[in-house]
């Protein structure tokens, strides 16, 4: 009896093995897998913005094949583009005389000489991008193109003299006027970019629902170009999905037949 109970743990003790490998090979899981997207803020391109505060946001739902709460939010980050509309400039005009002078005997000939500055000046622009707990700033940069002369005329013309009662006076008197027509611009132009990676504090407000508001405060007028956001997510592994096996029953039902025929022949 000593060798069949000796048997009988010995075959127990493999069929246990078997049974364990049998549940470990029909179950399978899922493992993670790292994606990266692209989302486009809720703003069309070349969008302007007056001054004041301007609120959007991203929205990166619709590129995920499932609900957010299957992904973990691993970095992202974040890129503004600004441009100056050119619409807020204001203009100045100014003329000033450069030179006068009269000669010949007893004046008879006198000529002035005015210049003409038409100045464009171009107003100071900015933009405060707030995504999280960050706000970066950035902003148009100065110019100034110096003075463009643009052309000159002349006009001639001959003047009585003052005082007739005097012979000089019968002589003809030039009057000689010339200007000059300069033109300036300067002040604030171009465009601008802001980016960098999103805080923690905007990794987990996108982590809950996919969606990572913003805050735009411009001083001045700009055109919003474009703003991309950049998003690396990882896909949760899932959790262990077993193939079926054969009912518990079935499988005792197996190890007992198992023992019981060896055990049958020594008996009989």
């Amino acid at each position: 009896m000593s060798g069949i109970f000796g048997l009988k743990s010995k075959k127990l003790r493999m069929l246990i093995g078997s049974l364990s490998a049998s549940v470990l090979l029909a179950s399978a899981s899922v493992s993670a897998s790292v994606i990266n997207i692209t989302a486009q803020d809720n703003f069309n391109n070349n969008q302007y913005l007056g001054a004041g505060k301007h609120n959007g946001s991203f929205n990166i739902n619709s590129q995920l094949n499932k609900n957010i709460s299957n992904y973990k939010v691993r970095k992202a980050s974040f890129m503004f583009t600004f441009m100056d509309d050119n619409n807020d400039y204001s203009y100045s005009n100014n003329r000033w005389k450069i030179k006068e002078w009269r000669w010949g005997p007893w004046n008879k000939e006198h000529e002035i000489r005015y210049k003409h500055l038409k100045k464009k000046q171009n107003a100071f622009e900015k933009a405060t991008v707030s995504i999280g707990n960050d706000a970066l700033t950035g902003q148009t940069q100065y110019y100034n193109t110096g003075e463009r002369k643009t052309g000159q005329n002349m006009t001639k013309r001959k003047n009585g003299c003052a005082f007739a009662i005097l012979w000089w006076c019968k002589a003809v008197k030039w009057e000689i006027t010339t200007n000059f027509y300069y033109e300036q611009e300067l002040g604030y132009k171009g465009n601008f970019s802001l980016n960098a990676m999103v805080d923690q504090a905007g990794l987990f407000d996108l982590g809950q629902d996919g969606i990572l508001n913003f805050a735009i405060n411009v001083m001045g007028d700009l055109k919003l170009v474009n703003a991309k956001l950049n998003v690396e997510l990882e896909e949760m592994a899932q959790p262990p999905v077993p193939v079926p096996v054969a009912p518990t029953s079935l499988l005792l039902l197996s190890g007992l037949c198992f023992f019981i025929r060896p055990l049958t022949r020594r008996l009989g």
